[in-house]
């Protein structure tokens, strides 16, 4: 039975195009790898294609697209659950056994074929143009191959186990994301362990522990040697491939191969209140008006933003995130005092440039993850139809949307803030300067994040599935890392603009603020664009097709956002 399970999960899967949209992303982002995930770094006499490197870069990779294995392994069950199929999977004569197994054994067969483009796009890598024939040795397909081998599948069997199971017990999709993060950040706890030998066994990604198993090699060795699969590398992967054993584990025995209890019971509530009504001898229908205008557009956007924000910030997973944010300042702890070596005083613009550097990628995952989940809340949660049918304008309820999650962004900086703020403290700092704070975050990580979510909301709104939305995003963050890498990040063709730089005592901001805020007022503008045209081809109604919402653009769109655009347009071609 297991294998006909096995059967329809792989069938399923290749009828979606997510499955080909993750392979294509893998195999497109690693066309560059090498150039990213080394940028900035001299190998010396070390080549781009020397296995050293590339299992380096596989690694991070394979770091970075763990929101792609969660995407994958953690939704088999849930799907189930989400299409209320369990009850009739569950009536027929199957075993939690052959169940679970099938399912989880599809779905990572899956997430193999989609990280094969990982070896393969590394492999057309080496023969891309912006590689010159002294940064390459003769081509080994053999040193990606093994690579894959020894550092890639075991990742993905750690990532795919701990997903899978967090799917299969909790049945829902954020605790789900937000395993990625919380693994991302375990594997920076492990760079503040000082013993060497521990700090390579737990690192989950193998980055510390390649580093440490050819730390005695020379050049030569390091250009020509493959990975060996022995010493720390070798109990690295032994440890990792234990725990996601034991993982599987605790997910079969935790599982319950039975109805949803949590749905059972207020069914069963439900039942019981409608036993105890009576029938009314008289229905009096309330007076109902339906307030329009400007004044009444501004209190739905009051009310629905807060009413987003409210829904994010009780989930467990938000809190979760917060306390990853905590953990991030905890690991920089112990380099926040040091600069060049040298012991210094923990002042605010130290401790921003490396929470800064710590949390780019957490904030990513955060803005990709929760940009996705509060586009399709109404689809996930099978509101969609009431939703579709409040008399709110699409753009009212985009604006909420953003504006809700905006506060979130808020929330989790001056976490951050405070966290920093506290930490001097500890260390006997009391010259607190919250205005370099307040300016390193608000006016540099702060319109980061709304310029991206409104990229987010497009690519959201322009697909038909979350997955694809959240895929085309993280395709687009990454062009725009590989334009700053290869030193085509000019701020006024790179969206988003470029970065206020190093703060310092003298000087400040080397190139201003002014400058700066200018630069970010000229995206702003364009992200506004993309905001309205979003909100004009978001998905609402029963006809979903892309060409049908292009098509009725003019009708969707209000005269007064019309007014408004025509305004963002005529100060962008002035400025």
């Amino acid at each position: 039975m297991w294998y006909e399970i096995y059967k329809f999960e792989i069938r399923y899967r290749l009828k979606r195009p997510e499955t080909y949209a993750y392979f294509l992303f893998l195999l497109l982002f690693s066309l560059g790898s090498v150039d990213f995930v080394f940028q900035g770094i001299d190998l010396g006499s070390v080549h781009k294609n020397a296995p050293i490197v590339i299992g380096k870069t596989m690694g991070a990779v394979s770091a970075i697209s763990m929101i792609i294995a969660s995407l994958i392994m953690g939704m088999p069950i849930i799907r189930d659950h989400q299409y209320d199929m369990q009850s009739l999977l569950y009536v027929n004569p199957i075993k939690k056994s052959e169940y679970l197994l099938g399912r989880f054994l599809g779905s990572f067969t899956i997430l193999l074929f989609a990280f094969s483009g990982l070896p393969l796009g590394s492999m057309l890598g080496e023969f891309m143009p912006w590689h010159g024939p002294e940064d390459m040795m003769s081509f080994r397909p053999l040193s990606y191959i093994v690579t894959y081998i020894e550092i890639v599948l075991p990742t993905l069997f750690l990532g795919g186990s701990l997903f899978f199971v967090t799917g299969a017990i909790t049945k829902k999709t954020m605790v789900v994301y937000t395993q990625a993060i919380v693994l991302f950040v375990f594997f920076m706890l492990t760079k503040s362990i000082t013993h060497p030998f521990l700090q390579g066994l737990l690192d989950p990604f193998s980055l510390t522990t390649l580093t440490q198993a050819t730390l005695s090699w020379d050049s030569i060795q390091r250009n020509e040697n493959l990975i060996p699969f022995t010493g720390i590398l070798f109990w690295n992967k032994l440890f990792w491939t234990t725990i996601a054993s034991f993982i599987l584990w605790y997910g079969y025995r935790k599982f319950d191969l039975g109805l949803d209890s949590s749905k059972m019971k207020r069914t069963k509530t439900t039942i019981h209140e409608n036993e105890k009504e009576t029938q009314p001898s008289s229905i009096i229908l309330p007076s109902i008006s339906t307030p329009a205008g400007f004044l009444s557009s501004v209190k739905q956007v009051i009310h629905l933003s807060w009413f987003y924000f409210i829904s994010i910030t009780r989930q467990v997973s938000f809190l979760a995130l917060l306390f990853c944010s905590a953990m991030i300042i905890f690991i920089n702890s112990i380099n926040l005092g040091t600069v060049h070596g040298v012991n210094s005083y923990p002042k605010a613009y130290f401790i921003i440039e490396e929470l800064q550097e710590m949390s780019s990628y957490f904030f990513i995952l955060v803005l990709l993850l929760y940009s996705g989940e509060i586009i399709w809340k109404e689809r996930d949660s099978k509101f969609k139809s009431i939703y579709d049918a409040t008399p709110v304008s699409d753009f009212t309820h985009l604006i909420s949307k953003f504006i809700g999650l905006s506060m979130i962004y808020v929330v989790m900086i001056l976490s951050l803030i405070i966290y920093g703020i506290a930490f001097q403290l500890l260390q006997g700092f009391t010259t607190i300067d919250l205005n370099v704070f307040l300016q390193g975050f608000f006016l540099e990580v702060f319109p980061f994040l709304l310029l991206y979510t409104c990229v987010s909301f497009f690519f959201q709104a322009i697909s038909n599935r979350k997955v694809i939305g959240i895929i085309l995003t993280m395709f687009f963050c990454i062009c725009i890392l590989l334009l700053h890498a290869t030193g085509l990040g000019d701020s006024l063709y790179t969206y988003a603009g470029g970065f206020l730089g190093t703060y310092s005592d003298m000087n400040g901001y080397p190139q201003g603020i002014f400058p700066y805020v200018f630069i970010k007022a000229y995206w702003f503008i364009i992200g506004g664009l993309v905001l309205i045209l979003s909100a004009a081809i978001i998905n609402r109604g029963t006809e979903t097709g892309l060409k049908y919402r292009l098509k009725n653009i003019g009708t969707r769109l209000p005269k007064s956002m019309r007014y408004i655009g025509l305004i963002f347009l005529l100060a962008f071609c002035t400025m």
